[in-house]
């Protein structure tokens, strides 16, 4: 598997309204984001990992402009863990489909993804907080 980065463009008022509400009640594939975030509190607990569910509801709910990079992480990997199984044997088309969909309904749209990254990227925000995205070739 390779790695990849993607640089989101939050939508704070789609993240309040959608996101808020199916990271609370909606059952996924498997289970809900809550159950996610209390498994991976137990199972890294020797490492000081410690992502609270309530934390990130509020950031969400108030302004997702502010949520950490280890909370953005903890929420794309329960998409992944949770929606990608549904796609097992479909097109890879297919699945890319649904998860923008389900990335521009929550809120977390994806602006640019990178496949085998080979750049360095510095983001930069100007005084209106405006991104400035800098490429380097590695």
């Amino acid at each position: 598997m390779g790695r990849h980065t993607s640089i989101y463009m939050f939508n704070k008022e789609k993240a309040a309204a959608n996101l808020y509400e199916d990271l609370q009640h909606r059952i996924y594939h498997a289970g809900t984001f809550k159950k996610f975030i209390e498994d991976r509190n137990k199972e890294f607990s020797d490492y000081h990992y410690n992502i609270s569910f309530d934390t990130i509801l509020e950031t969400v709910k108030n302004n997702i402009n502010m949520i950490t990079p280890d909370e953005l992480f903890a929420l794309t990997l329960f998409f992944d863990e949770e929606v990608y199984p549904q796609f097992y044997n479909a097109p890879l088309s297919e699945r890319d489909q649904y998860f923008e969909k389900l990335y521009d309904h929550s809120g977390l749209p994806c602006f640019m993804k990178f496949q085998q990254v080979q750049y360095v990227i510095r983001i930069c925000f100007n005084m209106q907080t405006i991104p400035t995205i800098f490429l380097l070739m590695k």
